[in-house]
């Protein structure tokens, strides 16, 4: 086993234990003075030679390390400001996060809460500004004092939607600010160098946005050469996404390599007999990229494994490249524990080491064909390695897997090559203030013909895969992939055995996990939509007053249920079928009536008994409703207005019947 490798798996460790660690700061403290006595002991003492004791000790040290650093993390930002009041706070821009028509987004910190006496804060929140014609947009580094309204991430409604609490906490990001429309006053701006970086990057972007090209054009030098993906059109993105090229998109290992490529190729040349030239000069190039990009989380990680890679070329020490791999990634732990739960980063080094693995096994069987053919067989080698290793992990997040992954790279990855040499060239006669037209049309005109390319590859393409994957499922299928690997690959057949067992658990696990056809409702709502699901022999039946906002509301809940068949209706439809009837906002299901109710007027001698009433508007007459319709539950829309919501569920708890408030969280009962 490689020696870091073994490092970095007790750091993870730690990392996953942490929440669970029931010491407090002083006694890890202690912990990691008793343990590194006892590691010195056995390791200095020659009358004492416990190898495996020696690894274990270690392991542990570590581990307990790990969770003593973050231990101190927590308790320096313990308190956070109270929610759903307003304060007055001094602010640092840490970065842009995004810009809507609305509104401009901010990761800020909090430096200070300004109240009867200066107190220091630093926390960091997601600050939202109105936009509006005359709104200032702020820099990396700015500091200003102004009064914001403190909301807190609410927990997810149901659990197969978007965890924003989780993963804004993991970004250790408490809450979200809003600016309020007061006066701000403005202080000294940070003049650490990292705010310096990062201002440049927005000069560098805003010198993008200032040439005549297409807005096309600037979005995708942006992205490409500066990594600043947020003004990318959403329409484009997603053409990226469903063709399984997101990647290329997003300023990574990929450009990074590429940039690395191509200047190693020409110093090469004119340093043919100067390798330790060469690889300060590579050092330098990758910092100014780096510095260019403004410093991006992605083209750090890159960037470090290039420059783990050049000094030791530098120092005339050979490794492998999986050490290299595995100690950036360690230095990025120890830097930043909670990068470990970050979703780009498990993605790119599963990609690396992807990669790295089965690229080396397999190049051998094209080496000594022609030029063209190792050059197409690699791109496409490079693909499905990436693809083998991040493919489970992507499906696990994003629930949908691109089937024409292999062929769109193998189009795109050259064009996109080539385009990125010429964005470089470009921006390097940019910041010399040399314009030309023939290189804007040049520019212009790559990306137009890269664009036609993904239409056409699109038009012509399967349409992504859409799969919902559950966690215990994920790593059972990653176990297996690290066996097929041991087994077959390695060639160990000595664990045949083991293969076979593992094998017959995940059989287990799906004879075991297999769900019966079960009969559920669930119903969800925000401030624009509804959505009400009716799932019966996987078969689904959706009532909706906006399928642009139901997809948002279900969230994964339609593919995690295994539906195979989807009818969308209106409430105003007619519709029956052999276990659903819809008429008139009235429904039936499984022996069960739902009625949705607005303001309309209501005959006092009618009884017409429900089991859940779905109030729409706020009505006062609420025990007319109760002697009427009789309902077991009531489900209050979340378009109902705060306070009238709040007297709604106190009126309807009065008399004894369960209210649910759908802007709170989603109502499901399974029959």
């Amino acid at each position: 086993m490689l020696p870091v490798f073994k490092i970095l798996f007790w750091w993870i460790l730690g990392v996953l234990t942490f929440p669970y660690t029931p010491f407090n700061t002083l006694e890890l403290g202690i912990l990691v003075l008793v343990l590194s006595l006892c590691f010195l002991v056995l390791t200095f003492n020659e009358k004492l030679k416990f190898k495996n004791l020696e690894n274990v000790l270690l392991g542990v040290l570590v581990i307990v390390l790990v969770q003593f650093s973050s231990n101190n993390i927590e308790d320096s930002t313990k308190s956070c400001l109270p929610e759903n009041t307003i304060h007055s706070v001094v602010l640092k821009v840490q970065d842009r996060y995004k810009q809507t028509a609305y509104q401009n987004k901010y990761m800020v910190t909090v430096e200070a809460f300004l109240g009867d006496s200066l107190s220091p804060v630093g926390l960091n929140y997601l600050l939202l500004q109105k936009r509006d014609s005359v709104t200032s947009l702020f820099l990396p580094g700015d500091r200003f004092v102004a009064n914001v309204y403190t909301k807190g991430f609410s927990n997810p409604k149901h659990a197969t939607l978007f965890n924003a609490k989780k993963y804004w906490s993991l970004k250790n990001v408490k809450g979200t600010l809003w600016l309020q429309e007061d006066e701000i006053l403005c202080m000294d701006s940070s003049a650490n160098w990292y705010y310096v970086i990062r201002r440049f990057q927005i000069k560098l972007l805003d010198l993008i946005d200032s040439q005549n090209i297409s807005q096309e054009t600037k979005q995708i030098l942006a992205a490409l050469l500066l990594g600043d993906k947020r003004g990318v059109d959403k329409d484009l993105s997603s053409q990226f996404s469903r063709l399984g090229l997101v990647h290329t998109l997003a300023l990574s290992g990929l450009h990074i390599s590429l940039v690395y490529g191509i200047f190693a190729f020409l110093l090469s040349i004119f340093l043919k007999h100067k390798p330790r030239v060469q690889s300060v000069v590579l050092v330098f190039i990758i910092v100014a990229y780096a510095v260019l990009t403004g410093l991006s989380p992605s083209v750090m990680r890159a960037s470090l494994m290039f420059l783990l890679y050049a000094f030791s070329l530098l120092i005339n020490r050979r490794t492998t490249a999986f050490n290299i791999v595995f100690l950036s990634a360690l230095i990025l732990l120890i830097y930043q524990p909670n990068l470990l739960c970050d979703i780009g980063f498990q993605l790119s080094y599963l990609a690396v080491i992807g990669i790295v693995y089965f690229y080396t096994k397999f190049k051998g069987a094209f080496e000594n064909r022609s030029i063209i053919v190792q050059f197409f067989a690699g791109l496409a080698l490079v693909s499905i390695s990436a693809q083998l290793s991040t493919g489970l992990l992507s499906v696990y997040y994003f629930h949908s897997f691109p089937l024409s992954f292999l062929w769109a790279n193998l189009v795109v990855l050259p064009l996109i090559t080539l385009l990125l040499y010429e964005g470089l060239l470009y921006l390097i006669l940019m910041l010399l203030g040399l314009n030309f037209s023939l290189i804007d049309v040049i520019i212009d005109q790559s990306v137009v013909f890269l664009l036609r390319i993904i239409r056409l590859l699109e038009q012509y393409s399967f349409a992504p895969v859409q799969v919902y994957l559950p966690g215990t499922l994920l790593w059972l299928l990653y176990g297996l992939l690290i066996l097929i690997c041991i087994v077959f690959v390695e060639k160990n057949f000595k664990y045949l055995k083991f293969f076979y067992l593992y094998i017959l658990t995940i059989v287990f696990y799906f004879m075991f996990s297999a769900e019966s056809n079960e009969k559920e409702l669930f119903v969800n709502a925000s401030n624009r939509a509804y959505v009400i699901s009716v799932i019966e022999n996987n078969e689904q039946v959706l009532v909706s007053n906006n399928y642009n906002s139901a997809s948002y509301l279900l969230g994964s809940y339609t593919l995690s249920k295994k539906v195979s068949c989807t009818d969308s209706l209106s409430i105003n439809s007619i519709y029956k079928n052999e276990f659903f009837y819809l008429s008139e906002g009235f429904i039936q299901f499984c022996d069960q009536t739902i009625l949705l109710i607005s303001d309309q007027k209501l005959n006092l001698k009618a009884n017409e008994s429900v089991d859940i009433l779905f109030m729409q508007k706020y009505r006062a007459d609420v025990n007319s409703l109760k002697s009427i319709f009789t309902p077991k539950l009531v489900l209050l829309d979340a378009s109902i207005s705060n306070n009238n919501r709040l007297k709604l569920m106190e009126s309807w708890q009065n008399i004894q019947v369960e209210v649910i408030d759908l802007k709170l969280q989603a109502y499901v009962q399974s029959y």
